[in-house]
């Protein structure tokens, strides 16, 4: 399993970007497909709190591309707090 951190521009107009973690499977080779989930989190939290951690890991390690953002103003991602 490898994990990688981006940036995202949330497209709202606002120049808000998103900090999210991929988690990847092991041996992932980006002309194959794969399962992806996507998960975010609740209000106050953040994305290691969520599948970022030990949950989006296990998923990897079971073939699954995860993809965990922290929401605007939450966490790493950008916004008036």
């Amino acid at each position: 399993m490898s994990q990688q951190k981006i940036s995202i521009n949330n497209g709202n107009g606002q120049g808000i970007t998103l900090s999210a973690i991929i988690n990847f499977p092991e041996g992932f080779d980006e002309n194959k497909k794969y399962p992806t989930i996507f998960s975010t989190h609740s209000i106050g939290s953040c994305k290691e709190q969520t599948l970022g951690n030990v949950y989006g890991q296990a998923l990897a390690d079971a073939g699954f591309i995860v993809l965990v953002p922290d929401a605007s103003f939450q966490g790493e991602s950008g916004g008036e707090r």
